[in-house]
């Protein structure tokens, strides 16, 4: 009866480790959906914030801006409708 047990428990593990390789893989995938999205980056906080507020637009995160300490980088999911929003935001008179 031991051996029955150590091979159960040989088995279980065996499953163990399986199941965290597919959570690995699962992960690894989310991870490069996200990387292969086009981004847009939108470093003045009002532009960004009208687009938030509009809720058309698909807010992702923010970063710290790398060349200003203590300002954030606004990234937003790059569309058309996006980059025309954009262009009606920052148009000078």
């Amino acid at each position: 009866m031991a051996k029955k047990k150590t091979n159960e428990a040989k088995n279980f593990k065996k499953g163990y480790e399986s199941v965290f390789d597919e959570i690995d893989f699962l992960f690894k995938n989310i991870g490069k959906e996200v990387i292969e999205m086009e981004t847009k980056k939108i470093f003045k906080r009002a532009i960004a914030l009208e687009l938030i507020a509009s809720k058309k637009h698909n807010f992702l995160y923010t970063e710290p801006n790398r060349n200003k300490t203590g300002f954030s980088v606004f990234i937003f999911e790059k569309t058309p409708e996006l980059l025309t929003d954009l262009t009606k935001l920052t148009q000078h008179n």
